[in-house]
């Protein structure tokens, strides 16, 4: 599912990119959310303007970068309907069911304790990135307090102690993250090789 969602977000900036506008964002999204065919005619009013448009510019993104069975679902559509390529896709790769989604749920709230301060700065921006999918999704908002328990959980057991310490100095996720960051940064810069005597 995440190199769908990857793949997904590719082809997003890449419609920006062509010139569509930020309707083209939510109309995309719209399809995503529908359990019947869509056609042009039956786009809601507020997105119909260019959903032509964005439907065969889209068709064109999924026909050219779609392989194996992706692509059979692409060339599947005879009328070159892209807004019901990007429709069946989703429900292919990508399909929100409520297992699914609690178990990602699940993965957000209980990420990975990273070993080293080193890797926190990845492990994180790799967390933000499945929580926006979450987010976007399924469109409900994970809660500040569990944002906040997720990072702490993804800290070393040292710096993890440390902000347990603290709390009322490290009481929101930012606060957290910064801290996070600034001792990764200190740590590479410690790290870094001296500079050759020339």
């Amino acid at each position: 599912q995440q190199s769908f969602n990857d793949w997904a977000h590719k082809v997003i900036v890449h419609m920006f990119g062509i010139g569509q506008d930020k309707t083209s964002h939510i109309l995309l999204k719209w399809c995503t959310k529908q359990s019947v065919p869509i056609e042009v005619a039956n786009v809601p009013m507020d997105m119909r303007d260019n959903a032509q448009t964005v439907s065969s510019n889209l068709y064109v993104l999924c026909s050219g970068h779609t392989e194996n069975e992706a692509h059979r679902i692409v060339r599947s559509n005879a009328d070159y309907n892209g807004l019901e390529v990007w429709r069946q896709l989703h429900l292919r790769f990508c399909s929100n069911t409520a297992g699914r989604n609690r178990q990602e749920l699940s993965k957000l709230v209980t990420p990975p304790q990273c070993k080293t301060i080193g890797s926190v700065r990845n492990a994180i921006i790799a967390w933000e990135s499945d929580l926006r999918q979450y987010e976007d999704s399924t469109g409900q908002f994970v809660a500040d307090d569990t944002k906040l328990a997720a990072i702490q959980h993804m800290a070393p057991a040292d710096l993890k102690k440390h902000i347990l310490l603290n709390a009322e100095k490290f009481s929101t996720y930012n606060d957290i993250r910064e801290l996070m960051f600034r001792l990764a940064d200190a740590e590479d810069a410690s790290s870094a090789p001296a500079p050759m005597d020339t």
